[in-house]
């Protein structure tokens, strides 16, 4: 044995480069493999091929079903370079030589297609036309008869059958009337004609016992729980009176009929009798009392002759014999063949029908072996052409480093001007992303639509660029492996950084959008502000304007005012006392508040300004430099940690897979995966800008330009201190703020001379 493994990506894999080698992978531990179960969904290949190895049908392939596969053609097979080389065509020769079976279909094949091909080979095409015609004359060889082709006279009968049972489609894939169903309706038959035989015996009150009987049910309850009363009356007989409504709890119940109802319904259907006996005429008119009425009517009296009374024993044997009624009734309902239970003689008439639908199925199973023998024909051809593939998609997975299409892999998709070439299919989102966000790598799930409306879902890893240069809505183009064209959009998004940049750069970006939130929130809160000091303050100018206009005084009802002359003989008025002093809230404490406040901003900005003055240019950049540096590099190489435990192995395991081992993206894989596509050689690139319509400035790059004025007069006012700030600052006209940022010593204050009153 000569089992060789490769390392790719940080994980082991089997080499399974020719069937000669996957004979020899398949006989190491399940441990040792990449994957050991799958859905059959996940793969992109022929349905059939997938149908023939997933042999429990349960939508799943393990690694036992791939032994089983290999081994079932290793058994067929001596010359495996047609599996080597994923032919769909089986050379004759390569059968070994005990394949008789194999070889006589091959020949039928060869023989029904036509002339002028290769008579050595036979191709997986030729088998599907040659066993499409068997199929359309409805031979299977299963047994299995659509109703198409069951004989006319019995056609009606047999679709029935089908009917009564589960659906059974044949090879075909139509449903018809299987061997087991036919079986199984042969065996419900004898059984209801032997349960139709014990009728008359059960049914002891004729045609009517079924109807009676139910209504014998349907007051069982009633007359059980009398019958107890009687019983109980019989053992204490003072309890007879504690079955009657005392006085005040019938003046209670006056003027309330819901009341009245239900006392009614909790008293015995009539007075218990110590004997056991039911005396009709004595019944309580509670809300059975109709009932209990047309039940002596209907049903006593027939069955005892008497409708004016009923013992218990009388009742006990009604109940026994309405029991057994419904229990046989209960047989022939729950059967198959219920719908035939009424017709007894049709049932005991169809022994020449039923022969001649099993005649037909055996018609069906003569052909079993020549048309099992072009199945396992498809099927070796089948495991010849996707056998080697799929071991490689599924135990060993070396395709998807390198630029082989692994079969699990959906296509390429186009989304802002990337090209993401692996694409995995996800059947439940909601589940991927639980597996993915706890990863390191960055997934896209987009939604793609075909014309015809038909949708599914992807995964598709970013490995990168940026992780937040896309968002949710964005739309773009998917290609299959066939370069059939869909519509994508993206869905969602788990964000991982894609490279050692972002990484580093996440903290300042945290804080950027910290801080923009913050303004956000800011910004929305002093809106709501001033909107709320306007209103109040419109709606105090309109109390005023209103106060205003009701004040004014028309000319003639205004009062004389006096003369100067009287005014001057008035006393002269007292002298205004003195201003009280500010309140709390007043207007003046504001003030003195601000001041406060705007001094201590400016001492802080003094004291920044006095810090800083000492400092160069050069000594600013290398202290943001520094700082720059100290939050990105531990960020950065948290990130590279992080981005080398990068593992395409999320993707599978969010859809169902079962991984040994991780898949992780080497740098050749990271680059292959997510691509910017280079322009075509030979083009050039024309810089142009619009030009500005007529009689309007060229506006262009101005915020540019401004900026950079700006970064000039700083540097030169931080350089050269220009005369005439230093002028401004000795005189007091320039803020002393100002003056200490550009370290300039202003003029000493002088006081001013006090001058006595």
């Amino acid at each position: 044995m000569t089992i060789v493994y490769r390392r790719f990506g940080g994980s082991t894999h089997v080499r399974c480069d020719t069937f000669a080698q996957l004979q020899e992978a398949a006989l190491i531990p399940e441990t040792q493999y990449v994957a050991t179960s799958a859905p059959v969904a996940s793969f992109l290949c022929d349905p059939a091929f997938l149908r023939a190895l997933d042999a429990d049908d349960n939508g799943r392939v393990r690694v036992d079903e791939l032994q089983s596969a290999v081994a079932w053609l290793a058994a067929r097979l001596k010359d495996f370079s047609g599996t080597d080389a994923t032919k769909d065509a089986l050379t004759l020769t390569h059968l070994k030589d005990d394949q008789g079976t194999l070889k006589a279909a091959a020949a039928a094949v060869l023989e029904a297609s036509a002339t002028g091909a290769d008579k050595n080979a036979v191709t997986l095409a030729q088998v599907r036309a040659a066993d499409a015609p068997l199929r359309a004359r409805g031979e299977n060889g299963d047994g299995i008869v659509a109703p198409a082709h069951i004989p006319d006279d019995v056609r009606a009968l047999g679709t029935s059958i089908m009917g009564l049972f589960a659906e059974t489609k044949n090879r075909a894939d139509v449903a018809g009337l299987a061997p087991s169903t036919l079986t199984a309706f042969k065996d419900a038959r004898t059984a209801l004609l032997a349960h139709l035989d014990k009728r008359e015996a059960v049914f002891v009150w004729g045609d009517d016992s079924l109807a009676r009987a139910q209504r014998i049910t349907a007051v069982a309850d009633k007359l059980d729980e009398h019958f107890l009363l009687c019983r109980l009356v019989a053992s204490q007989p003072d309890a007879r009176e504690r079955f009657r409504l005392a006085a005040d709890k019938i003046e209670s119940l006056v003027g309330d009929k819901q009341k009245m109802v239900e006392a009614l319904a909790s008293l015995p259907i009539c007075p218990p009798d110590p004997q056991g006996v039911i005396a009709f005429s004595t019944l309580h008119r509670g809300p059975s009392f109709e009932a209990l009425t047309a039940f002596a009517a209907d049903v006593v009296k027939a069955v005892t002759g008497s409708a004016e009374q009923l013992t218990e024993s009388a009742w006990t044997k009604m109940r026994t014999e309405a029991n057994a009624i419904l229990a046989w009734q209960k047989t022939v309902d729950d059967g198959p063949l219920k719908s035939l239970a009424g017709d007894v003689a049709a049932l005991k008439g169809m022994d020449d029908a039923l022969a001649a639908l099993a005649a037909a199925q055996e018609k069906d199973l003569a052909r079993k072996d020549a048309l099992q023998a072009i199945a396992d024909l498809e099927k070796v051809i089948l495991l010849q052409r996707y056998l080697l593939p799929f071991a490689n998609s599924f135990l060993a997975m070396p395709d998807v480093y390198t630029d082989r299409r692994a079969l699990y892999e959906r296509g390429w998709a186009v989304i802002a001007g990337r090209r993401y070439e692996l694409s995995v299919l996800v059947p439940d989102v909601g589940a991927h992303k639980a597996a993915t966000a706890t990863g390191t790598t960055c997934v896209i799930y987009a939604n793609v639509e075909d014309k015809a409306g038909g949708t599914f879902d992807l995964a598709l890893p970013k490995t990168r660029g940026w992780s937040t240069e896309l968002q949710v809505g964005k739309r773009g183009i998917f290609y299959d492996l066939s370069s059939k064209e869909y519509d994508l959009t993206v869905t969602h998004i788990v964000r991982h950084p894609v490279s050692v940049i972002e990484a580093a750069l996440s903290p300042f970006s945290r804080i950027g959008e910290f801080i923009n939130k913050k303004l956000e929130g800011m910004n929305a809160g002093v809106g709501a502000a001033i909107e709320k000091k306007t209103t109040a303050l419109n709606v105090k100018i309109d109390d005023a304007s209103k106060t205003a206009s009701s004040s004014i005084v028309p000319i003639a009802d205004k009062k004389i005012e006096p003369t100067k002359a009287a005014a001057a003989d008035a006393p002269p008025a007292p002298p205004a006392p003195p201003a009280p002093a500010a309140a709390p809230g007043s207007m003046s404490n504001a003030l003195a508040m601000g001041g406060l406040a705007v001094a201590a901003v400016g001492s802080s900005v003094a004291f920044v300004a006095n810090q800083l003055k000492a400092l160069t240019l050069t000594d600013l950049v290398s202290i943001i430099l520094i700082a720059f540096l100290v939050i990105a590099v531990p960020s950065g190489f948290v990130g590279w940690l992080k981005l080398r435990k990068r593992n395409i192995a999320e993707l599978l395991e969010g859809a169902g897979w079962a991984l040994n081992d991780r898949l992780r993206l080497t740098p050749q894989l990271t680059a292959r995966i997510t691509q910017t596509p280079s322009r075509v050689k030979g083009s050039s690139i024309e810089l142009m800008t619009s030009p500005p319509a007529p009689g309007e400035p060229d506006e262009s790059h101005t915020g540019l330009k401004v900026l950079a004025v700006i970064a000039v007069v700083l540097v030169v006012l931080w350089q050269v201190r220009h005369p005439l700030l230093k002028a401004g600052c000795h005189t007091g006209k320039v803020p002393e703020v100002v003056c200490a940022v550009a370290d300039i010593q202003p003029a000493p204050h002088e006081s001013a001379p006090s001058t006595a009153r």
